[in-house]
């Protein structure tokens, strides 16, 4: 255990200081969990570099060029690409007493069926189902209905949003596709 100055005060383990950005030759790496979804083989086709890391259950990730991670609340991490698009995240370990979720470094695909509320602050309102890309744009509007959860209608939409993105973005589902 060791001080840390960002708990003002409070004892941490030594780990937890070291998954901040550092340097190594003048490459800067970040510790990540080693767990990768989908594979590390995904990660790599788009230029992630890894090595073996001192540190339990994390691994030292260096970025694709041009490549930035922004942390949110201090607790969660996500990494942009060179034109400042969401292309994943980074879910850290979770402690409680029921259970231990060591963390996992996720990448997201470029497009997604999605739905929102028309009206947010009421779950009864009408349901929008659409196709979304990375930035949150509405692609294509595939219809709307008024119920989520056990609604036949509201699973017709997400079926025909899945058709047709399989119609015009064939392998959608490969987050390595359609980024250029």
């Amino acid at each position: 255990m060791s001080y840390n100055p960002k708990t003002k005060g409070m004892l941490t383990k030594k780990e937890d200081l070291e998954t901040n950005n550092l340097e190594v030759e003048n490459r800067k790496y970040y510790l990540f969990p080693r767990k990768m979804r989908p594979n590390r083989e995904t990660f790599e086709k788009i230029g992630f570099t890894f090595e073996k890391s001192n540190v339990k259950n994390k691994i030292k990730v260096f970025l694709p060029e041009n490549w930035t991670v922004k942390e949110e609340n201090g607790t969660s991490r996500y990494f942009f690409d060179e034109k400042n698009r969401l292309r994943g995240e980074i879910l850290n370990e979770y402690r409680s007493l029921y259970c231990h979720f060591k963390g996992e470094l996720c990448l997201r695909r470029r497009f997604n069926p999605s739905y929102k509320y028309k009206n947010k602050n009421d779950i009864n309102s009408t349901v929008i189902v659409f196709i979304e890309d990375s930035d949150e744009n509405m692609i294509c509007k595939i219809g709307e209905c008024r119920n989520v959860y056990g609604s036949e209608k509201f699973n017709e939409l997400m079926k025909k949003a899945r058709e047709y993105l399989d119609r015009n973005y064939p392998d959608w589902e490969n987050p390595v596709n359609y980024w250029d």
